[in-house]
C-alpha cells in the first residue's frame, strides 16, 4: 500500500501547489458542499419552498452520509497528514509540504474528501 499512499501524497502536494491561489474559493466550495449545509441550510429552505422536494433533500443527504460511512469503513485508509510522519518512508529532509485545513482534520477512518485542497 505504500506506493499508493506515496502517489496520493505526491498528487495532493502538486494540487496544493498548483491551486494555491484558489484556496479561499475551494474552501468556500467545500463549506457549501458539506453535508452539514444540507441539513442546516438546504433542507430548511427547500422544505419551506416545496415540502416534497425538501423531504427528498433530507433523504438524499441521509443516504449520502450513510454511504460515506459505509465506504470509509470498507476502504479503511490512512490519513495522508498522519501517514507521512508515521510511515517512516520520509525522513526529515524530504518530508512533503502538505497544508492541512480544518475540513481535512477528520479523525475517523479513511481518506478525507478535502485532502487535495
Amino acid at each position: 500500500m505504500e506506493p499508493i499512499y506515496t502517489h496520493g501524497i505526491q498528487v495532493a502536494e502538486r494540487l496544493q501547489q498548483a491551486l494555491g491561489g484558489f484556496e479561499k474559493s475551494l474552501l468556500f466550495m467545500t463549506w457549501i458542499g458539506d453535508p452539514r449545509a444540507s441539513f442546516f441550510i438546504y433542507f430548511p429552505i427547500t422544505y419551506f419552498l416545496n415540502r416534497k422536494i425538501g423531504i427528498s433533500v433530507l433523504w438524499i443527504t441521509a443516504l449520502t452520509e450513510w454511504l460515506n460511512l459505509v465506504f470509509k469503513s470498507i476502504l479503511f485508509g490512512e490519513r495522508p497528514f498522519w501517514w507521512i510522519h508515521e510511515s517512516g518512508v520520509y525522513d526529515e529532509h524530504q518530508m512533503p509540504k502538505l497544508k492541512q485545513f480544518f475540513c481535512s482534520c477528520e479523525t475517523g477512518p479513511g481518506l478525507s474528501q478535502q485532502t487535495a485542497m
